[in-house]
């Protein structure tokens, strides 16, 4: 059988998944990937209609997912297919990134008056997500690293957090730590990860947190678009930058192997930019 046919493709999608476990990928990451694999499987198979496909198909499903997607989505899906073109030998059908232009503003992030809001209405609402939203606010972590939030780490004051393949130590600020501990002690938690699942002794979901967020940032009047955790990671980001200017700190902090990564967290809105264009009296 020759390797460049639909049927090989769709033979190897099971392989491909497994090798992506196997290099201890994120799980989100294989899901990801595999997605994209089977995009062009079904694009080939049903949209171009052909049984074996070379370079030139490829490139039309690229063309296909601009029509689709923005860049960043398009170049996700170029780095899963170039990725399973490598494991199956097919390098010359690896695909070239789009140029992406270089942002120097960053829109749609909170600010520390919505973030005030926030707050005021999660404890009126929802105490869990309270707690949830001052630990990842005050902590810079993912959402996904959440359940590394123990009662030991508290004690301790550090969280050893494992994500992406790496290890590192995220120190917990003393009245954050307090805080936590209070909720622990009102709610008889002793041990293990703070934030549960209402149903189990796993950690509360990433859906459950995101779900919630736009259900009590929608009545304090905040902007849906405002409304993802990610943007309270992010707002840790800005005001470490504005209190400390040391963004090789912050790197370390968020878990960054690259200091242009963390720059994306000290970019700045043009309203606080322009704000500060108007500060300057000449």
């Amino acid at each position: 059988m020759k390797q460049n046919t639909i049927e090989y493709l769709k033979q190897s999608q099971g392989r491909y998944s497994k090798y992506l476990f196997e290099q201890e990928k994120a799980p989100a990451t294989i899901r990801l990937y595999t997605k994209y694999v089977k995009d062009l499987a079904h694009f080939l198979e049903y949209e171009l209609k052909v049984g074996m496909f070379d370079k030139s198909h490829i490139v039309l499903f690229r063309q296909n997912m601009e029509e689709r997607y923005v860049p960043g989505t398009i170049n996700t899906a170029i780095s899963a297919l170039n990725s399973f073109f490598k494991y199956n030998h097919w390098d010359y059908l690896k695909l070239r990134k789009l140029k992406l232009q270089h942002v120097s503003s960053v829109e749609n992030g909170l600010s520390i008056a919505e973030y005030n809001r926030l707050l005021v209405f999660a404890k009126q609402r929802n105490e869990k997500m309270y707690y949830i939203i001052r630990t990842i606010a005050g902590s810079g972590i993912r959402v996904g690293e959440l359940k590394y939030i123990t009662v030991e780490a508290i004690n301790e004051g550090t969280a050893r957090v494992v994500n992406k393949g790496k290890i590192r130590n995220v120190l917990l600020k003393s009245s954050l730590c307090t805080l936590l501990m209070r909720y622990c002690k009102k709610h008889g938690i002793t041990h293990g990860t703070i934030f549960r699942g209402s149903s189990s002794n796993k950690s509360i979901s990433r859906e459950y947190i995101c779900r919630k967020l736009k259900d009590i940032g929608g009545p304090a009047g905040i902007p849906c678009s405002k409304l993802f955790t990610h943007n309270l990671r992010h707002l840790f980001a800005q005001q470490f930058i504005d209190k400390h200017n040391d963004i090789t700190a912050l790197a370390d902090i968020l878990g960054h192997t690259s200091i242009e990564t963390t720059r994306i967290y000290t970019r700045t809105s043009n309203a606080e930019k322009r704000a500060k264009i108007e500060d300057v009296d000449l």
